[in-house]
């Protein structure tokens, strides 16, 4: 979950309490009306909370997150992660966003899946934005044609990833399914730590509309614990055997832009021939340096594949 600063975590907690407040007592209260001022629409281009958009579309999942521990308990633990904001000197916000993704993984329910959708649905908050750092667009050219039908041909193991947030988790797979001529089913499953230091395995299913035929990227948006994510993945290209395939992606998430890579493989380990020309591939392409890149846990201790 991409984050903001602690100050605008702390008004949006008030924000709920006041909102709170407000329904329980029948009017609004003066503290109401002053932070309505300070956070409503007439404040829409500064990053946080947007109380007034809140009052008008996300009364009610405000109220229900108020009254839900593990809401309330998610926000107060993104607070406390963000509060190390202006320290965090690596790109992306790399500390930040593990510990907030930490909060989410270990918190996040429906209520609070409902309060994010509805929170981004109608612009009332916003982040400080991260620029766009992608390396790909329309005219890069991968080393080989490759379509979404490459890689529904098999589950795949995530070996390697470059995005040290969103690739490196471990017992990564994914695995791509078409359900009919107009949709694919993208399954990841993948482990991710919770607060109480154990693992939990997560198993997703985000649908993938139709692609253009032989386009060599795959479009698609999808929502992650309430947040609306639009990415672009190129597929750059596979070994002879089909043994592995070379990918990378861009995407974003309201003012947060991220990129990252993956190498799927259809065996948990792969020779080190061919982490060689992955090498070659990724640093012929987009200028990559491969020794960027995370190993990540396909252990036998891992779950099989889907």
């Amino acid at each position: 979950m991409p984050g903001t600063n602690w100050k605008l975590w702390i008004s949006l907690l008030i924000a709920f309490v006041l909102i709170y407040a407000q329904i329980t007592q029948g009017k609004p209260s003066e503290e109401f009306l002053a932070l309505k001022t300070l956070l409503g629409t007439d404040q829409a281009d500064k990053p946080g909370p947007q109380l007034g958009c809140i009052v008008e579309h996300c009364l009610t999942p405000s109220i229900a997150c108020v009254k839900d521990t593990n809401c309330r308990e998610s926000l107060t633990c993104a607070k406390n992660c963000l509060e190390g904001w202006d320290n965090d000197t690596t790109k992306e916000k790399l500390h930040i966003q593990n510990c907030t993704n930490i909060c989410a993984f270990s918190y996040a329910d429906e209520v609070y899946e409902k309060l994010m959708a509805c929170y981004t649905n109608y612009a009332c908050i916003s982040f400080p934005p991260i620029p766009s750092m992608c390396r790909a667009d329309a005219r890069t050219k991968p080393m080989r044609q490759l379509t979404i039908t490459n890689l529904a041909e098999k589950s795949w193991w995530v070996v390697k990833g470059l995005n040290q947030v969103y690739d490196c988790y471990p017992c990564q797979t994914i695995h791509f399914e078409q359900i009919n001529s107009s949709f694919w089913d993208y399954v990841p499953q993948y482990q991710v730590y919770l607060r109480n230091g154990s693992l939990e395995l997560i198993t997703q299913h985000l649908p993938i509309g139709k692609q253009p035929p032989n386009a060599n990227n795959i479009t698609f948006v999808y929502h992650d614990v309430g947040l609306k994510h639009s990415e672009t993945w190129w597929l750059l290209d596979e070994a002879d055997d089909k043994s592995w395939v070379a990918m990378y992606y861009c995407g974003s998430t309201l003012q947060w832009h991220y990129e990252g890579a993956l190498v799927l493989a259809d065996n948990r380990t792969l020779s080190t021939v061919a982490y060689q020309k992955i090498a070659a591939v990724y640093k012929s392409i987009l200028g990559y340096d491969f020794s960027e890149f995370c190993e990540t846990d396909t252990s036998e201790n891992c779950p099989n594949r889907l």
